[in-house]
């Protein structure tokens, strides 16, 4: 089996929250998403129409458009806000989907 850069990403959701995104893609393809959970707060909800992706190109397409950046090292994606608003990534507020307390 590849590694998760070479799997075959497939997203289809209709107006949903950016949190809806990474949880379906932690479910089907075990990605472990650290973000700080005011940073998506207030972004407009996504419907991306995502098939035969790699990661690289699936987390592209999502935060395309989006005021956030991110980094993929092996299956955890951590996703930032670019805004200056400090609060925006401060670390008391972080989620993590899929990955063990």
């Amino acid at each position: 089996m590849g590694g998760v850069k070479a799997q075959n990403i497939k997203l289809h959701l209709n107006e949903a929250p950016v949190e809806e995104a990474f949880s379906v893609l932690n479910e089907r393809y075990g990605l472990h998403f650290v973000y700080v959970a005011t940073a998506l707060e207030g972004l407009p909800r996504i419907s991306p129409r995502i098939r035969h992706a790699t990661i690289e190109e699936a987390m592209k397409s999502l935060v395309q458009g989006l005021p956030l950046v991110y980094t993929i090292k092996g299956k955890i994606i951590t996703v930032l806000s670019q805004l200056k608003d400090e609060r925006k990534n401060t670390l008391p507020f972080i989620e993590a989907y899929g990955m063990d307390a």
